[in-house]
Parts: structure tokens; C-alpha cells; sequence
């Protein structure tokens, strides 16, 4: 889930409400700033990329 809004308007909190929640039912959650998010993403897309290069 992501969440997007303005600063101030209570996205942290219902972001670590429902986590809390979903920890409760025995779900598996993780908690990421959308900088650390699109680093993940850039850094394995680009690894995918070296390896698929290499085999052509």
C-alpha cells in the first residue's frame, strides 16, 4: 500500500495503525520511505538489465 497526501494530514499514523493491525493477524508488513522504495526498485531493474545484456 502506498500512501499519498499532503504533510501533516496522518499518513505515518494510519500507515503504522494498519501495520500494527495486520502484525496482529499475522501478516508479514514492512515500513519504507518512498525514497528508500524507488532506490530498491532502480537498483535490482538495473541489475536485471547488466544480466539480460550480458546474454545477448
Amino acid at each position: 500500500m502506498i500512501l499519498l497526501g499532503l504533510p501533516g494530514v496522518g499518513k505515518t499514523h494510519l500507515a503504522v495503525a494498519l501495520g500494527i493491525e495486520a502484525i496482529k493477524q499475522g501478516y508479514p508488513t514492512l515500513f519504507m520511505s518512498t525514497q528508500d522504495l524507488l532506490y530498491i526498485f532502480f537498483y535490482l531493474y538495473s541489475s536485471l538489465s547488466h544480466r539480460v545484456d550480458s546474454y545477448l
